[in-house]
């Protein structure tokens, strides 16, 4: 979790995970014209469906190269469902 907690640019110490009952779920956007990412729902049933929301700029701003690394890390219980993911790409309006 350390190292992880350090990619994205964390200061401090990071939360304490019991992975016998805990998982970490991290999505990164990467250094591009992304607004945002999150994960948006878990849900499990034959596997670990993950659903990410990636909000991605429009218009001027979008050709304006990020100085930001979008992510979020959350935790959720553990399960031993094979993971899965699908992405929503939404799109955002420029910050005023």
């Amino acid at each position: 979790m350390n190292e992880l907690w350090k990619m994205g640019g964390a200061t401090g110490t990071p939360p304490a995970v019991d992975f016998k009952k805990q998982a970490v779920i991290a999505v990164f956007a990467g250094k591009e014209s992304t607004s945002s990412i999150a994960v948006a729902k878990v849900e499990d049933a034959g596997a670990r469906m993950v659903s990410i929301t990636l909000a991605k700029s429009e218009g001027e701003c979008a050709t304006k190269p990020s100085v930001s690394s979008p992510h979020e890390i959350v935790t959720v219980p553990a399960t031993s469902l094979p993971l899965t993911h699908t992405d929503v790409v939404t799109t955002a309006s420029c910050p005023k």
